[in-house]
């Protein structure tokens, strides 16, 4: 018996994706000084939270539900790269949203251990507000007004994920208002989407380090602090040549109304 085919409508889009991919290779060998510092922050990420994942020793209830959240980053990280390259920049916020998310799990539970296992199993009239839950207590603890990513949140809540106008204008294809059906390849969005990618993949991974235990780990696997000392200097480099997560602030001075 035959299987039925996959719609013309479909198939489409997966044909298609294969020279969109390759443009976009041909895009960043072309423009390798403006991608480089950006590709070296999403490896050193990923292979960060790779080595937390598979090399530490998972060994009580807390660690395994790091575990997961910290798969969820690196494939949170491998989908945005791949939508990227597919052409669905917009798309490919909605996952680095996720990552955001997770930081700001990672670093209450680095400050109350118990709210692991309290955040596991919360049921969902609790579950839904726990996150904010979260961020206000961490606020708190730092006894700060505005949280470094807060405002990176709200922006990517309201350009790339919520259905709002401003989040459709982004896909006006040119000044007479035609919209993207569909993937397209373009240098400032992919170069603007992994700059974002890098920043966030590289303050998500410092915040599951902080969840763990910097000296856990260490203490788990000798090789796990040369890889984070290369992975701090690196970044350190970074954020001297990149902006770190803009304010409130400066947002609405770009003329976001948030």
């Amino acid at each position: 018996m035959l299987k039925p085919a996959i719609p013309d409508i479909l198939e489409r889009v997966l044909t298609n994706g294969v020279p969109l991919v390759q443009s976009s290779r041909e895009m960043i060998y072309s423009h390798i000084k403006e991608f480089g510092d950006h590709f070296s922050s999403i490896e050193n990420s990923m292979l960060l939270i790779k080595a937390i994942s598979t090399i530490h020793k998972h060994n009580n209830e807390d660690d395994i539900t790091l575990l997961g959240l910290g798969t969820s980053l690196y494939n949170d990280c491998a989908t945005a790269w791949l939508l990227m390259m597919q052409g669905f920049y917009q798309m490919s916020f909605m996952p680095q949203r996720h990552m955001l998310e997770c930081s700001i799990l990672f670093e209450f539970f680095s400050m109350e251990r118990s709210a692991i296992q309290a955040w596991k199993k919360a049921i969902y009239s609790t579950r839904r507000g726990l996150l904010s839950d979260a961020l206000r207590k961490v606020k708190d603890r730092l006894r700060i007004k505005e949280h470094p990513i807060e405002a990176t949140h709200a922006l990517l809540c309201d350009m790339n994920v919520h259905p709002t106008y401003r989040g459709i204008a982004l896909m006006l294809g040119d000044p007479h208002g035609n919209l993207h059906l569909g993937p397209y390849v373009e240098q400032i969005p992919l170069q603007n989407g992994l700059t974002w990618l890098a920043r966030i993949s590289s303050y998500a991974t410092k915040q599951l380090v902080k969840a763990y235990g910097e000296e856990n780990l260490k203490n788990a696997n000798e090789d796990f602090g040369i890889a984070y000392s290369k992975f701090n200097s690196w970044l350190s480099k970074w954020l001297k040549l990149y902006r770190d997560f803009p304010s409130f602030g400066a947002l609405r001075n770009e003329g976001h109304d948030l």
